[in-house]
């Protein structure tokens, strides 16, 4: 699955907004957490020190729940994305007809025809710098469907199927 751009600026943009929320309360405890100058001097040193471990401890058992929250309102959802290592782009051909002439737009933007090609016929790219992809089938009996469908980067994008004696199935797209 490919995020959109917009998609992408969305998560972006939130991902920044978290690390200023984080980046904000990660000073406001900090201010929490300063000692006072006087609190190692005089006879309220040890009073003092007994009111930061307290501090301390209220401070890093409130930290989880802070920092927990934050986690499940702040962050982006994490999105898993399988690593695709098939063709760029795929065509293909199923269905019913005995067989089919096929039309297809190449990966160096030329066209090539295939005729009388029985189905379950795929046409395969590693790398197609071309946008435009176009695939086009027709049965060369009086009977049967025709399939045709594009995948790119092993998603479906485009599929038509026809029926009929002479039918012709389309498709096409641009990546």
């Amino acid at each position: 699955m490919t995020l959109s751009d917009d998609d992408k600026k969305r998560i972006t943009d939130e991902e920044k907004e978290r690390l200023k929320v984080r980046d904000q309360l990660e000073q406001e405890k900090n201010k929490k957490r300063k000692m006072p100058k006087w609190a190692l001097f005089g006879c309220g040193g040890l009073i003092a020190l007994i009111v930061i471990i307290v501090v301390i401890s209220v401070a890093l058992g409130s930290k989880s729940t802070t920092t927990n929250s934050l986690t499940q309102t702040s962050l982006p959802p994490q999105i898993s994305t399988p690593t695709y290592s098939g063709p760029e782009v795929k065509y293909e051909v199923t269905g019913t007809a005995s067989s089919v002439n096929i039309t297809i737009e190449n990966a160096q933007g030329g066209t090539e025809q295939y005729n009388d090609v029985g189905m379950g016929s795929n046409y395969s790219y590693a790398s197609f710098p071309g946008n435009f992809l176009y695939i086009s089938a027709q049965n060369q009996g009086v009977s049967g469907t025709v399939t045709v469908n594009i995948y790119y980067e092993g998603q479906l994008i485009k599929t038509s199927t026809s029926s009929g004696g002479y039918a012709i199935a389309t498709a096409s797209d641009s990546k």
